[in-house]
């Protein structure tokens, strides 16, 4: 750890070295004038030193750090989900399975979600379309239950009969699933 030296010695040390320069000095009168020059520039060292030892002691980085730490990145929004009604469907031609999921749509904003709950007779029929068009066989597996969460959300890039803009579905989440 760094230790202050007192102010008294280290004006003890520039008296000391001033003392002895205007000792020399006048010993020899032809070396008045460079004496001067020495004190000068030893002067303009220690306030050099003086600023600097008192910025770093004094916490002179520490505003450096609180402006960092000001420019953190907000957090990102929220993210807000629609709850489905349960699907129950036929899955694959003639086979007579069955098909029960719950999904839960998440969108990037609220405005997203009401979009979504204002056409849920469409929304719903866009996911049936999506379910109905699987195999049982296809839907037992992870990677096919991934192919379908996929499939819905891009169900929802096309705008509603409306005309309006699309809603940004960002995600299908599975809450339950049972493939009789």
């Amino acid at each position: 750890m760094l230790t202050r030296a007192p102010p008294t010695a280290l004006l003890t040390l520039f008296g000391t070295l001033v003392m002895a320069t205007m000792t020399d000095a006048s010993a020899t009168p032809a070396r008045k004038r460079p004496a001067w020059w020495l004190i000068a520039l030893l002067l303009i060292i220690a306030i050099g030193a003086g600023v600097a030892g008192g910025w770093y002691f004094l916490g002179g980085s520490d505003s450096a750090v609180a402006t960092t730490e000001e420019t953190k990145p907000a957090p990102p929004p929220a993210p807000v989900f629609v709850e489905l009604k349960p699907f129950t469907v036929n899955v694959g031609e003639d086979s007579g399975r069955v098909l029960y999921t719950g999904i839960t749509l998440q969108t990037s904003d609220d405005a997203s979600a009401t979009r979504l709950n204002t056409h849920m007779p469409e929304v719903r029929n866009r996911i049936l379309m999506v379910l109905t068009s699987h195999d049982a066989d296809s839907l037992t597996s992870a990677s096919g239950k991934q192919a379908l969460a996929k499939e819905i959300v891009s169900a929802f890039d096309q705008p509603f009969d409306d005309g309006q803009t699309r809603a940004e579905v960002t995600q299908a989440l599975f809450t339950d699933f049972i493939v009789q």
